[in-house]
C-alpha cells in the first residue's frame, strides 16, 4: 500500500470529525476551510513519521490545535467575535440554536472551548485531551470545568434576556 492510501484509509473515517472541530474553533467558514486543508496538508507532509497507526486520530487533532493557536496568536484574533457566515453548513448546523453554541464557544478562552469540543463534541478521553493540548491531567481537568461553568452562566443569561423579553 502506497502513502497516499494508507493516509487516506485513517483519514476517511475521521474526517467528519475533524471538519466539525475546524468549525467549531473558526471564526468562520472560509477559517473553518482553511485550518482543515492546513491540518490535511501538514498531516500528509509527515505522514512517515507517524509510527503508531492507532494514533493517528491524535495526531491529526494536534495538528488542528497547534495550527489553530499559532494562526491566532499570529492575527491577534482573540477579542473577534465569530461572523454568521454558517450559511455553507448542511441541516442541524443551520439552527440558531448551534450558532448560539459556536457564539459562546469563542468567548472562552482558546483552550476551553478546545477542551470542550474535543471532550463533548468529538468524545476525546481526558488522556487524549492532554496529549493533544500538552499540559497536565488535571489541568484538562479544570479547563473543561471552567469552560461548562463559563457556558451555563451564559446559557442561564440567555434564558434570562428572553423571560425578560417575554414579559415585556
Amino acid at each position: 500500500m502506497n502513502k497516499q492510501q494508507e493516509f487516506l484509509e485513517l483519514f476517511n473515517p475521521i474526517k467528519d470529525n475533524l471538519s466539525r472541530y475546524c468549525r467549531s474553533v473558526s471564526y468562520s467558514y472560509d477559517d473553518a476551510k482553511d485550518l482543515m486543508s492546513e491540518t490535511i496538508l501538514i498531516a500528509y507532509q509527515n505522514f512517515s513519521q507517524v509510527l503508531e497507526k492507532k494514533a493517528f486520530l491524535s495526531y491529526l487533532f494536534t495538528i488542528a490545535s497547534r495550527v489553530n493557536l499559532k494562526k491566532k496568536d499570529k492575527a491577534n484574533k482573540f477579542d473577534r467575535i465569530m461572523d454568521n457566515d454558517y450559511a455553507h453548513y448542511q441541516s442541524i448546523e443551520e439552527s440558531v440554536d448551534v450558532n448560539i453554541l459556536y457564539k459562546m464557544l469563542q468567548k472562552l478562552p482558546p483552550k476551553q472551548a478546545e477542551a470542550i469540543v474535543l471532550f463533548e463534541v468529538n468524545g476525546f478521553s481526558l488522556d487524549e485531551i492532554k496529549e493533544i493540548q500538552g499540559g497536565t491531567l488535571s489541568g484538562v481537568k479544570s479547563r473543561l470545568k471552567r469552560a461548562r461553568e463559563s457556558l451555563k452562566l451564559e446559557l442561564n443569561y440567555l434564558k434570562l434576556e428572553k423571560k425578560s423579553e417575554v414579559e415585556i
